[in-house]
């Protein structure tokens, strides 16, 4: 916060509409990606396999649009198969009981493999018909993908922190046996946690395709990575925030004063 009082000091335009819009767009893929692996890591699983659905579903956009179909035709073809990718990750983890992190590094290779398979001078010199529209700036110089960025974001929080199907997500992940015998679906909700990743990575192809114009050779590596990152960075954070309170309750409540002198060992050395 001091930080960015300070920007704004320096530059009274930092604080403008247009530069958070701009802040915004560059960060819609990150906040899709993010989403979805909520979603999985809530389960206690993970997807690796995000970036290359990503590159896979942005050139089925290119390739759909190179090929004549309509817009609304290749979105649904590129929502198609990130739905599919994400069941068939599902499906190797909870029906076939493969880890998480061995499966879905299988399907990495395997969605990577299918990136390359396409010709990659026909997605280089552009798409045939751009989605122009659904990436420029509209309404206080936010893009219609934007918005449906805002409501997914709005949506996603409002159904894991106020409605019975997103504290499903929690149970499976606190304790599964629990969850289980509370009448939780948990094999469904497992699943249905990597089809809705597998559909958030295919918007955020969809995205990424809008905004460039054209599905460069950059889109076969891993653009996941960065959102598995920031959320590793935000559980640690909050993990040492309770560590912290913990620490100065229990200080307060079982204080020891002469705890160097008698060896004693504090509460708070407990919770680190």
């Amino acid at each position: 916060m001091a930080l960015f009082v300070v920007l704004v000091a320096l530059n009274p335009a930092y604080f403008s509409l247009q530069t958070l819009a701009m802040i915004f767009a560059s960060s819609q893929i990150l906040c899709l990606l993010a989403l979805g692996a909520t979603l999985v890591m809530l389960t206690r699983n993970i997807d690796v396999s995000v970036g290359s659905t990503v590159g896979l579903c942005a050139i089925a956009v290119g390739v759909a649009l190179n090929n004549g179909y309509g817009l609304a035709t290749a979105i649904a073809f590129a929502l198609a198969i990130g739905a599919l990718a994400g069941a068939f990750n599902g499906l190797l983890v909870v029906g076939l009981r493969i880890p998480a992190i061995v499966a879905t590094l299988g399907t990495l290779g395997l969605y990577r493999g299918g990136n390359a398979a396409v010709d990659r001078r026909e997605m280089d010199r552009g798409l045939a018909r751009q989605p122009e529209s659904l990436s420029e700036p509209a309404f206080i110089g936010v893009s219609p993908l934007g918005w449906l960025v805002l409501a997914l974001l709005l949506a996603g929080g409002w159904l894991l922190s106020r409605t019975a199907f997103g504290r499903d997500f929690y149970a499976v992940g606190d304790n599964l046996a629990a969850a289980r015998q509370l009448g939780v679906a948990v094999n469904r909700t497992r699943m249905l946690a990597f089809t809705l990743n597998g559909m958030l990575a295919a918007c955020a192809g969809i995205v990424f395709a809008a905004q460039i114009g054209f599905v460069p050779n950059q889109t076969r590596q891993r653009p996941g990575d960065e959102s598995h990152r920031r959320l590793r960075t935000g559980r640690d954070l909050a993990a040492w925030r309770y560590r912290y309170a913990a620490r100065r309750v229990s200080r307060r409540l079982f204080p020891y004063p002469n705890r160097h002198r008698t060896g004693a060992v504090p509460p708070s050395r407990l919770v680190e």
